[in-house]
């Protein structure tokens, strides 16, 4: 596995509130994005 650099670009995210923690290509056959929500997430029933 190697680290990617510049993943906001390269995926283009455009939403400020998402924080991407580490992002890896493994064997050249697909990308690992790990991220998370800068607010809380609220729960909605339906």
């Amino acid at each position: 596995m190697r680290l990617i650099k510049n993943t906001t670009e390269l995926i283009r995210i455009k939403d400020p509130n998402i924080i991407i923690s580490l992002v890896f290509e493994n064997a050249y056959t697909h990308i690992e994005v790990q991220a998370k929500l800068d607010y809380p997430v609220y729960e909605t029933t339906f």
